[in-house]
């Protein structure tokens, strides 16, 4: 076997790195310990998604454009990087989200399986630009998906199990769950003003300009839509605002666009008397106007937030999840770990020993066994407490006393000897 060249003086000095920054912007490294913490986080979130019935699926993080990115999906589009296949010759597409490719395999390699369909995923997703609340570019996604079902039932599930999932975390946070009726007010003017655009609103809530634009006989719904907007806040307050404007629209004649009103009362009801019950702490809110998220968005989203957190926890709602020549009704949801990191609980620091690189498998074994993590000094220098130290090691083995030694933090003091049992 050919030796490595032994490295040159200088060869690992910074300054021969360079200049530029190593990583495109909004692209990091996830280090030791936040990358075990990951690890650990992402396991026990999915095994509490095992516990209901989500089984994982990993698709492959490129695919090609035309089934990554469906018509439509403006948003998405537009985050995606795209790239030239050359053994296909074909246009590849990086995924900028995992809901598309799920119900992908849903509606394809598992489209003859019994529904509700549930599956769930982790994995990293790329974005062409980020946003000054979320500045990463690169953002790892876990989530949950329930195919084959339109009942409310299958949203309180999906909804149940984020602020569960969330809560097991112990972030030490009150959580709040946000519910988003984006399709509400475009659904409304279609019924009250049936020959008018439809209105499309932006993130930042600009729907006015919508109204500038349209005759007397659009402008004057103005004013309610301002109404169901003012709806938007505690859950409570907001069904008590939304049975006013029902009852409004019930005496100019309206009964389709007052029964659409009392469906969201009716749903925001239901939600409220599941999670208030399970989880007592939580707070429950609404809002009637904003549009989140890219271009699935259904009839009923929501978003997942803490308290002192900046940017959302979680985002989920109903989608349609459609495959080649078939769709079916969706909903789910995703956890954001970038949001999550700096506020999960720290994890218990590892018991490491250092022990000499030729110790017996018996006793390394037997060392695992008690909870420690052995690593091996591979140098031919004696095993000391500052070598130790300087491995990061809170024990060593001594080889002369076939013992384990228990560095005192303090330099000055006798390190403690126990025998291995």
């Amino acid at each position: 076997m050919s030796q490595l060249p032994k490295p040159k003086p200088g060869d690992w000095r910074l300054d021969n790195f360079p200049s530029q920054p190593l990583l495109p912007a909004g692209l990091s490294d996830l280090l030791p310990p936040e990358s075990t913490r990951r690890a650990a986080t992402v396991e026990r979130i999915l095994a509490g998604f095992a516990n209901y019935g989500f089984e994982r699926v990993d698709p492959p993080l490129v695919e090609f454009e035309e089934t990554l990115l469906p018509t439509g999906q403006e948003r998405l589009n537009e985050q995606s990087f795209r790239l030239l296949d050359p053994v296909s010759r074909r246009q590849l597409a990086v995924r900028a989200d995992l809901t598309t490719q799920v119900a992908r395999i849903a509606t394809s390699r598992l489209r003859s399986q019994p529904r509700p369909l549930r599956l769930a995923y982790a994995g990293d997703v790329l974005r062409v630009t980020a946003s000054q609340l979320r500045p990463a570019r690169q953002i790892f996604e876990i989530g949950a998906e329930l195919l084959g079902s339109d009942q409310l039932a299958a949203d309180i599930e999906i909804m149940r199990l984020a602020v569960e999932s969330l809560s097991l975390l112990e972030l030490g946070v009150p959580l709040s769950l946000d519910l988003c009726f984006s399709q509400l007010v475009p659904e409304l003017l279609g019924q009250l003003a049936p020959n008018a655009a439809r209105l499309k609103i932006a993130e930042d809530r600009d729907y006015k300009n919508y109204f500038m634009t349209k005759p007397p006989s659009v402008q004057k719904y103005l004013p309610l839509i301002q109404a169901i907007d003012g709806a938007t806040g505690d859950a409570q307050a907001a069904v008590g605002k939304l049975e006013a404007i029902s009852r409004e629209l019930a005496g100019m004649g309206s009964a389709a666009a007052a029964a659409m009103i009392e469906q969201i009362i009716a749903q925001i009801n239901q939600i409220r008397a599941i999670l208030s019950a399970e989880f007592s702490d939580l707070s429950l809110t609404v809002d009637l106007i904003e549009n989140r998220g890219f271009d699935y968005d259904g009839s009923l989203g929501f978003s997942v937030y803490g308290r002192g957190i900046v940017g959302e926890l979680a985002r989920g709602g109903r989608y349609v999840a459609v495959g080649i020549g078939y769709s079916e009704p969706a909903t789910g949801m995703t956890i954001f770990f970038d949001s999550l990191l700096n506020h999960l609980p720290q994890l218990p620091l590892p018991r490491r020993i250092l022990i000499p690189h030729d110790l017996a498998k018996a006793t390394v074994d037997s060392l695992h066994q008690q909870g420690f993590v052995t690593i091996a000094h591979l140098s031919q220098s004696k095993i000391d407490a500052e070598v130790a130290r300087h491995q990061n090691c809170g024990h060593y083995w001594s080889p002369e006393t076939a013992a384990i030694i228990a560095i005192n933090p303090d330099p000055n003091q006798p390190d403690q000897q126990r025998k291995n049992p």
